[in-house]
């Protein structure tokens, strides 16, 4: 199946390709040293990702900054820049910027005053699902149901629903 948007990339500019993402040199660059990592695939979002294709996108990511980095001296630093599938053609995007001095990017916003209510009520939130990174969920086989262990395992079943429905991916 052939991908018009993909068969459209200048062959030049492509620094990396294989069947999940797309490391770009774009045509109209944000500075001196701009690298896209794209997926191949189209997503709604990039929550919508699969997780080896998502990692592999970071870790891709992660390797050209450093390049980057490494390549122009290191002056100031490189910046990752996550983009849901709003451009590049309905794919998650992930901008490669490296940075030096005075290079007219800029990136900054003012920061607001929270009442210290909102913080705690914030900084609860944000603890309970952090708890939870880097946590590997175990899936089991299902077990063999007879009569002896159905409701108990029914029971365990709701239990364990709740948790997993609690959980949600965030970007």
């Amino acid at each position: 199946m052939s991908d018009e948007f993909i068969d459209g990339l200048k062959k030049e500019n492509i620094m990396f390709k294989d069947d999940d993402i797309i490391i770009y040199l774009p045509e109209k660059p944000a500075a001196n040293g701009h690298l896209k990592v794209f997926t191949k695939k189209q997503y709604d979002c990039l929550e919508d990702v699969e997780e080896e294709v998502s990692e592999e996108m970071f870790y891709a990511a992660s390797y050209a900054a450093t390049a980057l980095f490494e390549m122009f001296g290191g002056q100031v630093g490189t910046n990752i820049i996550c983009n849901n599938a709003l451009f590049m053609n309905k794919r998650p995007t992930m901008d490669v910027l490296a940075r030096r001095e005075k290079d007219g990017l800029d990136f900054q916003w003012k920061p607001k005053q929270m009442k210290p209510e909102d913080m705690d009520s914030v900084s609860k939130k944000i603890k309970d699902k952090a708890d939870l990174i880097g946590v590997k969920i175990e899936k089991k086989e299902p077990e063999n149901l007879d009569e002896g262990n159905a409701e108990k395992i029914e029971a365990k079943s709701d239990e364990e629903d709740y948790t997993v429905s609690s959980l949600t991916r965030i970007p």
